[in-house]
């Protein structure tokens, strides 16, 4: 782990990645690492003198499996202005593009074999620009939401607010107050 976190602000310091791509490969990378370090995965360790896979720069995408994926599409392309770069009613799938980030896609319900939806998704929190706290409020209270403030925690100092998307998704937006 201390190699890959050497690698990514080695790479932040010569200007290879942004601030914002250090700061989410650096979640992304510690992340992964719990996972790979849980009794289950311990498999997946990487032996001694092993090659380390490239360097993590970005989230590629996220999959949320939802009830109504045109409900949802709207949902987060009204709210966080993301563009819809495919749209399929027959397959009942979108893919959503955030702007210098990743992609989500949104599928309809799975089935029952459906083996690429298994676990459960906790929340996504979602970093703002920028943010003024009674804005989003007001935003998202307008918009029919309840937003539930969420401050300071284990990540001082933090400033978000929590909503749910149509199908009871944790959606958390946030600003980082530390710069």
């Amino acid at each position: 782990m201390e190699a890959i976190i050497a690698r990514l602000v080695d790479g932040f310091e010569q200007g290879k990645i942004s601030r914002r791509k250090l700061i989410q490969s650096l979640a992304v990378a510690t992340a992964g690492g719990h996972a790979l370090r849980t009794p289950a995965l311990a498999a997946a360790e990487p032996s001694a003198g092993a090659a380390a896979l490239p360097t993590t720069t970005s989230i590629d995408h996220i999959s949320y499996t939802v009830l109504d994926y045109g409900r949802s599409r709207d949902f987060y392309t009204d709210l966080l202005g993301w563009e819809v770069t495919g749209d399929d009613p027959e397959r009942g799938e979108a893919r959503l593009r955030m702007d210098g980030v990743g992609d989500m896609i949104i599928r309809n319900s799975r089935t029952p074999d459906d083996p690429n939806s298994t676990g459960v998704l906790g929340h996504i929190c979602w970093g703002l620009d920028t943010y003024d706290t009674d804005a989003v409020r007001e935003e998202l209270t307008s918009r029919g939401l309840s937003p539930r403030r969420d401050q300071g925690g284990n990540y001082d100092p933090f400033d978000s607010y929590h909503v749910r998307d149509p199908d009871g998704w944790d959606v958390q937006l946030s600003v980082n107050l530390r710069d």
